[in-house]
């Protein structure tokens, strides 16, 4: 396994960080728990 490089670790912080923001908004929370119960019939439990 390959050790990451300066170029492939900020890449990940930045999908991390935008990932993180993207679901503080309710609206794009809501849209996936809406996502998540069609695909697997069951309602999503988030962790803190």
């Amino acid at each position: 396994m390959a050790v990451p490089t300066m170029e492939e670790s900020a890449l990940c912080f930045q999908l991390i960080e935008r990932v993180k923001d993207y679901f503080q908004s309710a609206e794009h929370k809501k849209e996936f728990e809406e996502w998540y119960k069609t695909k697997y019939h069951k309602d999503y439990e988030w962790r803190n």
